[in-house]
């Protein structure tokens, strides 16, 4: 087990990235006024929201060091709610693929970093939903059986939700 003294390393770590997010996000919007072409504002913009993004994830991160991991009481919720969701990912996933085997895309090297970088993101998106959903924040006794005993009655509710879900918006 990791000593007390690396937890509060990794969580000083995790804050002085936040305040580096923060002036980061600070940079590039200060630059963006300064800036006519509305190509480059746009992805000046999507860096600083990628530096909103990863401030909130250092935030989260120090909060599970901290011992305020997410309870697990809404995971039968995000796995329903975030299952169509996974599932455009997935179509995004899909068109990035195609769009990188385009020869227009795959022989400018600017925009098929551009590609990649937005592909990649979509695969780390799915990661995430899926440890957050499975539970990967937590930290279960291997023998705790009712802690089994409710991830599989939440595992059939889940499937029986997403049915639903399905049924409803094939009817759309």
């Amino acid at each position: 087990m990791a000593s007390d003294a690396k937890r509060n390393e990794a969580v000083e770590i995790l804050k002085r990235q936040m305040e580096t997010e923060r002036q980061l996000v600070r940079l590039y919007s200060d630059t963006r006024e300064l800036i006519i072409d509305e190509q480059v504002k746009r992805l000046l913009h999507s860096l600083q929201l990628d530096s909103i993004k990863h401030l909130e994830m250092c935030s989260t991160a120090v909060e599970v060091l901290e011992g305020q991991v997410p309870r697990g009481d809404d995971r039968v919720e995000l796995d329903v709610g975030l299952g169509h969701h996974m599932e455009l990912e997935q179509e995004a996933l899909n068109r990035a693929d195609q769009l990188l085997r385009n020869p227009w895309v795959s022989e400018n090297e600017g925009l098929r970093r551009l590609i990649e970088a937005w592909r990649d993101e979509e695969v780390a998106h799915h990661r995430l939903l899926r440890d957050l959903t499975g539970g990967s924040f937590t930290r279960r006794r291997l023998m705790d059986v009712y802690s089994g005993h409710r991830a599989a009655a939440r595992g059939k509710l889940g499937e029986t939700l997403r049915g639903l879900v399905k049924k409803d918006c094939s009817a759309l």
